[in-house]
């Protein structure tokens, strides 16, 4: 008989219990609190997350979740392609386990950062909790917020992603007052790109050599800064034209504006015709940071259609 009541009294209380555990299990994964009898915590997502190409990593940070009832934030990520104008996934599950962290930053030194150069990655950044140290996270903790996706894009590698051309003399014609453009995705060592004196239009390859040394009756075969190439060139006898140049830093030594000169050495200013123009860094050119390697292949070329 008295075993009995023990047995019915312990099925009440696994009856009461139960529920309440639920009720944890649910709120601690959810986007908004819920009342329950037991304390129940949600998690709640960081917000303004920026990302930043540091050579062949990236810097992220975040204004920490507030409140902030996890341990750390989880770090996701995934390779968008070359697109930079493309919107980052909205959904959770279209990113993979990155890394996590105790603070509100983060330095990816993945394959994802290190991956395709030109190309872009869209990072997400979740507060999440765990019994482990986030340091420690090697997949996604056992609960993350979802009461929203913050999310930043970041280009991959260090590489020119945009090319501008303005005219500041005779239209269609390469001449002084001409500006050339070129902004990469991170800040350049400006030590690994010499002064520029001179740049050359070659009017038998169409290729405009920037930043040059030498060349006096046609354009020498390597530049300093990059090659223009696209364009139809053309002269009076078909004279490759050389001209005086200087160049400036601006926007933290990540964009260069090369401005020509008077012509130096050719019959006439050369004329250019409307195509597609398109920019390939020099190899010699090295990031800020890290000193990467300028990406010189296709995808890293930008290119424009405005004339000088």
């Amino acid at each position: 008989m008295i075993g009995s009541a023990r047995l019915a009294l312990f099925g009440l209380l696994v009856g009461l219990v139960s529920p309440q555990a639920r009720v944890v299990s649910a709120t601690v994964n959810a986007s908004t609190a819920n009342v329950g009898t037991l304390n129940a915590t949600a998690l709640y997502s960081p917000t303004a997350p920026a990302s930043v190409p540091l050579g062949r990593t990236v810097s992220l940070s975040w204004t920490p979740s507030s409140p902030q009832n996890g341990n750390g934030y989880v770090v996701s990520g995934v390779n968008i392609g070359s697109n930079g104008a493309a919107p980052c996934p909205t959904a959770s599950t279209s990113y993979a386990f990155v890394g996590g962290a105790a603070a509100a930053s983060f330095t990816d030194a993945t394959s994802l950062a290190g991956g395709t150069e030109g190309t872009y990655v869209c990072y997400l950044v979740r507060s999440g909790y765990q019994t482990s140290a986030p340091s420690t996270w090697t997949v996604d903790p056992v609960w993350a917020s979802s009461d929203a996706l913050p999310t930043a894009k970041t280009p991959i590698g260090f590489f020119p992603n945009l090319l501008a051309l303005a005219n500041g003399g005779t239209a269609g014609r390469i001449d002084a007052g001409d500006t050339i453009v070129m902004t990469f995705d991170q800040a350049v060592d400006t030590a690994s790109v010499p002064g520029i004196s001179f740049i050359c239009a070659s009017v038998t390859t169409s290729t405009i050599y920037l930043g040059i040394t030498g060349g006096v009756l046609t354009c020498p075969t390597a530049a300093t800064v990059g090659l223009l190439t696209g364009m139809t060139l053309a002269s009076l006898l078909s004279a490759d034209g050389r001209y005086a140049a200087s160049g400036t830093w601006s926007n933290g030594n990540a964009t260069l504006t090369i401005t020509v000169g008077a012509l130096s050495v050719g019959w006439q200013t050369v004329r250019i015709a409307a195509g597609t123009e398109s920019f390939q860094a020099a190899s010699t050119m090295t990031s800020a940071t890290g000193a990467a390697p300028v990406c010189r292949t296709v995808i890293c070329r930008p290119t424009t259609t405005t004339q000088p």
